[in-house]
């Protein structure tokens, strides 16, 4: 996975650090999308129950904090219809 506002490819948890640790609203959405796709990529090859726990704990928090901002953004509380990881 490549993300578009880094060179090179990053493994999920630099991008999931990344995306939680952003304070610039303007790259926040951007990072959010590359960390949760990473995240589920991720999810796709893993067989350890230890790795997917941490995988899915990942994904939760990433999720809620794209909804905090999508909200900040629109008045909107995001999609709740959104399914939870393994």
């Amino acid at each position: 996975m490549t993300s578009k506002a880094f060179r090179g490819p990053l493994i999920w948890s630099e991008l999931y650090h990344v995306a939680m640790l952003e304070s610039d609203q303007t790259k926040l959405p951007l990072l959010l999308d590359d960390a949760i796709n990473a995240v589920l990529d991720q999810i796709e090859e893993t067989i350890s129950y230890g790795e997917l726990e941490e995988l899915n704990n990942a994904l939760n928090r990433l999720r809620s904090r794209r909804k905090t901002v999508t909200r900040g953004k629109s008045g909107r509380t995001g999609n709740t219809d959104e399914p939870k990881a393994a």
